[in-house]
């Protein structure tokens, strides 16, 4: 059995795996484990400093099945192949993602393995291209794939003159000007931008919050301290807004 995340927007903090030997080959794996946490700790040593990999041994309960040869290999495949991470940049400094997936649950229940990825991207294009590669390779390893829900894509705007307007009242209420910022995510401000363009509305839109650390991690908080700033300038917005 396989199993990790709890959330389809949130990174898994742990998972977690049962696998099933021969009495005899237990050095050999528990070597080829050892062998392998220390290339995986190597690699993400800069990313994730406290990433933790343990194991322990116990007799097979003799109610307990396994998965047949070909199941087992097929969804290995899946889980090897399947798309994850950043696919395209938005910015110059190629340090912003435009496109990405995120496998955010991993569960195994009576012999099924299901995948449940979170997928984003500023452009509908590469939306369309991140779908059809879960496609291919759900046919490819013989696997059903069901699509939950799709959000609009938001593309960035630099002439917007609401945004003009936004960062002026930001400047008027913190004597200080603002920090702009593109962000990768599928926010709710997408699905009125796509309602208006389906009634063939021109239509804006900026999204302001307040400071939230490690959005989407176990780590995930809010600064107190920005919350008023935010309430304050929400109301000069309402009250100024042309």
């Amino acid at each position: 059995s396989v199993g990790g995340g709890s959330l389809i927007n949130v990174i898994a903090y742990q998972a977690d795996a049962r696998l099933c030997c021969e009495t005899e080959a237990v050095p050999a794996l528990e070597e080829k484990l050892t062998e392998l946490r220390e290339q995986i700790c190597r690699a993400y040593q800069h990313t994730e400093p406290g990433l933790e990999i343990g194991w322990t041994f116990a007799p097979v309960n003799e109610a307990e099945t396994v998965l047949e040869e070909n199941e087992a290999a097929a969804a290995c495949d899946l889980m090897e192949l399947a798309p994850t991470g950043a696919f395209t940049m938005m910015d110059e400094t190629m340090s912003l993602a435009e496109s990405s997936a995120n496998l955010g649950i991993l569960k195994e229940t009576d012999g099924k393995l299901e995948l449940k990825f979170s997928l984003r991207s500023n452009k509908e294009y590469l939306m369309d291209l991140v779908i059809h590669k879960y496609e291919i390779l759900a046919a490819r390893c013989g696997a059903g794939l069901h699509m939950e829900s799709r959000l609009p894509c938001w593309e960035y705007n630099p002439d917007s003159a609401l945004m003009r307007q936004v960062e002026r009242m930001y400047t008027e209420c913190n004597k200080e000007a603002p920090e702009l910022r593109k962000i990768h995510a599928g926010v709710e401000g997408a699905v009125f931008i796509e309602k208006q363009k389906r009634k063939g509305r021109p239509f804006e839109v900026v999204n302001i919050g307040c400071n939230q650390p490690d959005v989407h991690t176990p780590r995930e908080r809010l600064q107190i301290a920005s919350v008023g700033k935010t309430f304050t300038l929400l109301k000069k917005i309402l009250r100024e807004l042309e």
